[in-house]
C-alpha cells in the first residue's frame, strides 16, 4: 500500500442549522499537515454486514462521533464518543480518512477525521452526557444511508469504510 496517500471521493454543500458548509471527503492515511482537527466519528462494524448508528432526541440517525476535547487524543475521543453515543466497545479501528469542512460565511475550516471501528455491542443503556443520542441500533451496512438520510456523501463514507474494514479487519 502507498502511504501518504490522500484521494478526493466526494465535494458537496451543505446547510447545517443555517451555515452553509462545503464538505470534502478524503480517503487518506496521513493527516500530519491537517490544522485543526476538531471532530472523530466512525463507522461502526459489528461484523462485515452490519453497523451501529445511534438516534439523535431530534429523530434523526447518525454515526457515533464528536469533538475533541482538550488534552484529548484522537483514539480517546473515537472510543469516548461511540461508547457514549452507542454503548459500544471499540475492539479495533483504523483511520479511513477525513472531512475537509469549509464554514462558507467565515471561510473557516476544520478537519474531521473518519474511522472504521470494530465494535462490541455492550448490554446496557445509552449513556450519553449531552442527552443527544437515545438509542442505537443496529442495521445492515446497506440500508445504513436510507435511514442516515446523508445522499451521496453517506454512501461515499460508507462504501469506503466498508472496503477498508473489510481489507484490514479479517
Amino acid at each position: 500500500t502507498i502511504k501518504n496517500m490522500k484521494k478526493l471521493l466526494y465535494k458537496g454543500k451543505l446547510n447545517w442549522k443555517g451555515i452553509n458548509h462545503e464538505l470534502e471527503l478524503y480517503e487518506s492515511d496521513d493527516i500530519s499537515d491537517l490544522e485543526f482537527i476538531n471532530q472523530c466519528q466512525a463507522v461502526p462494524f459489528v461484523d462485515e454486514d452490519n453497523i451501529v448508528l445511534f438516534k439523535h432526541i431530534d429523530g434523526y440517525y447518525s454515526l457515533p462521533g464528536g469533538t475533541v476535547e482538550k488534552g484529548e487524543s484522537f483514539e480517546k475521543t473515537l472510543k469516548r464518543e461511540v461508547m457514549e453515543e452507542s454503548s459500544c466497545e471499540i475492539l479495533d479501528y483504523k483511520l479511513i480518512g477525513y472531512v475537509k469542512d469549509t464554514d462558507l460565511s467565515s471561510r473557516k475550516v476544520k478537519y474531521q477525521l473518519r474511522y472504521w471501528a470494530k465494535v462490541k455491542p455492550l448490554d446496557q443503556s445509552i449513556q450519553d452526557p449531552a442527552g443527544k443520542a437515545i438509542a442505537r441500533e443496529i442495521v445492515n451496512i446497506n440500508e445504513a444511508n436510507e435511514k442516515l438520510g446523508w445522499g451521496e456523501r453517506g454512501q461515499v463514507l460508507l462504501d469506503l469504510a466498508k472496503r477498508k474494514y473489510n481489507e484490514t479487519a479479517k
